[in-house]
């Protein structure tokens, strides 16, 4: 019987213990404050700044994001702004055929910078927002010759417009595989003040733009014409002269889509 009272006691005694403890823990955790709002303990507190300074850095973090995009948004406007064309309204009298008439390359610009026979500088990337018709010729070459009339009439209705006409000369092209620099470009110089021709003859005196774009698609004859868009991509090629002004609007009318 004396064990059993003894036994009751210790419970007991351990009960209060336990209510003690759960008590003291309870109190660590939300303390009154003296009008009667519990606040939440150091620990939490830290914790809960923590996340708050996150928040912040985050937010602060989206707003430069969007900030900046703004500013590059901005940026690009300007830069299309340079050379801002409107589309053009061409119907041409005349069908094109893939394969026949073109092929198709869609491939990037190689860029080059080339002296004309004006002594201008010409960067090929300097056109880009416009349609550039990049034609190899020479002027021994009768189809070349046939074709250049077109051209200049194209580049008289439609060179304030958005399209460009460069006539590249290369120096083994026109000396059929010479190397007179001079030579070349006294023989340019002559035919195109003889037929007054006015869009822009390049010189590739190096020879190093015909290789590159040869690169690209072979140059099986001359003229051949890589036809370019306004984003800068070689879209067409053509090996051989136009047939005539009409087909050379139903190309522009193509690269304008």
């Amino acid at each position: 019987m004396k064990r059993l009272s003894r036994l009751i006691l210790i419970l007991a005694v351990f009960s209060i213990l336990m209510i003690v403890i759960s008590a003291r823990q309870q109190n660590k955790i939300n303390v009154p404050d003296e009008d009667g709002n519990t606040n939440i303990s150091d620990e939490n507190e830290a914790i809960a700044q923590e996340n708050n300074d996150n928040s912040n850095d985050t937010h602060n973090s989206e707003e430069a994001s969007v900030d900046n995009t703004d500013d590059s948004r901005d940026d690009n406007s300007n830069d299309s702004s340079d050379n801002n064309y409107e589309d053009l309204d061409i119907n041409p009298k005349v069908s094109l055929k893939e394969n026949v008439d073109y092929l198709t390359i869609d491939k990037p610009l190689i860029d080059f910078e080339l002296e004309d026979l004006n002594g201008n500088k010409i960067k090929l990337s300097d056109y880009k927002g416009q349609i550039v018709f990049l034609n190899f010729w020479a002027t021994w070459c009768p189809p070349c010759r046939a074709e250049m009339p077109d051209m200049e009439a194209i580049h008289q209705e439609y060179g304030d417009k958005g399209v460009v006409i460069l006539g590249v000369s290369s120096t083994e092209l026109e000396l059929r595989g010479g190397n007179d620099k001079e030579k070349a470009r006294q023989q340019v110089q002559e035919y195109i003040d003889n037929e007054g021709f006015t869009f822009s003859i390049p010189l590739d005196s190096d020879n190093k733009a015909v290789r590159e774009y040869n690169a690209i698609y072979p140059m099986i004859g001359i003229p051949t014409t890589y036809m370019i868009d306004r984003e800068g991509i070689i879209r067409y090629v053509r090996s051989g002269a136009f047939q005539g002004e009409e087909q050379l609007k139903a190309f522009i009318a193509l690269l304008n889509e």
